[in-house]
């Protein structure tokens, strides 16, 4: 499975945000339709790189590799997996469409435009039941609407973060099953 080390995030990490509260990234990034897009854009561009690597380098079987993303970067991975059509399974943990803050992105940036697009390829959500971020009934169940069969959606007792070790052997079968 790929997962992607977003820009602005992580080990990328630039000055583009100094405290990462929700409400900075929605000011700085978020609610920024032309730096969004072209954050959208990268991404894309990366995890399609990333693809090639593990192909052209690596040598690992294209039908065996999948995209999972968590959070932003399940948002980031609905578009992906929908744009780029050589991912075999897509996993969205902890996504929906926005956050509360965000007051809109261009329809090239919406995962609501992308998530319909993974399918025939097998899609997993999972979401947690109070999570205060990606809100179940304004931005989640939305978005699993718009998803196509074959998906999966599965939701846990948690917040925003931290699935149950219990599902753990679930993803873990999912992921024999779709990537074999």
């Amino acid at each position: 499975m790929l997962t992607i080390d977003l820009l602005y995030y992580g080990e990328r990490s630039t000055d583009l945000f100094n405290t990462f509260t929700q409400q900075e990234r929605a000011d700085r990034l978020y609610n920024n339709p032309s730096k969004y897009l072209a954050w959208i854009t990268q991404t894309v561009k990366d995890v399609g790189r990333s693809f090639d690597l593990l192909v052209g380098q690596r040598g690992v079987d294209p039908k065996r590799i999948g995209l999972m993303g968590s959070s932003r970067g399940a948002i980031a991975s609905a578009i992906v997996g929908g744009a780029d059509r050589r991912l075999n399974a897509v996993i969205l943990l902890y996504g929906g469409h926005f956050i509360d803050t965000e007051r809109g992105h261009l329809p090239a940036a919406c995962p609501a435009n992308y998530i319909g697009r993974i399918s025939p390829r097998p899609l997993l959500m999972i979401n947690g039941t109070q999570d205060v971020i990606m809100l179940k009934d304004t931005s989640v169940v939305p978005l699993q609407r718009l998803a196509k069969p074959p998906r999966q959606i599965l939701w846990a007792e948690t917040g925003h973060t931290g699935m149950p070790q219990d599902y753990v052997p679930n993803l873990i079968q999912w992921l024999r099953e779709n990537l074999k």
